[in-house]
């Protein structure tokens, strides 16, 4: 059986809030602050996005074979300076208040 890692980082933003797995449309997890969270997959292709509340990180697809790992990082974009823009993080820019990247193969 092959995994996936998901890492999120540990930021102000969203402290209090646990992020949802989605992998292939479907809930899988849960991910709070700072957590890292090892999740099985079939081999072949998936995709995995994450979620809180409405809005999104972008999706990502990945194909994996069998007995392999692969490693995700996530982390809030409204963070910073951007926490000015907030309003739009959480209405017309929802689909990337999130963001999630390959961190390793």
């Amino acid at each position: 059986m092959s995994q996936i890692i998901v890492r999120r980082e540990k930021q102000f933003t969203d402290r209090f809030r646990k992020y949802r797995i989605l992998l292939d449309g479907e809930l899988v997890d849960f991910l709070r602050r700072g957590e890292e969270k090892e999740i099985p997959v079939s081999p072949g292709k998936h995709i995995i996005q994450l979620q809180l509340d409405w809005v999104r990180s972008n999706s990502i697809k990945f194909s994996i074979s069998d007995n392999k790992m692969l490693k995700f990082a996530c982390r809030s974009n409204c963070s910073g300076l951007k926490l000015f823009a907030a309003l739009l993080y959480v209405t017309v820019w929802a689909n990337d208040y999130l963001h999630l990247s390959i961190e390793s193969q």
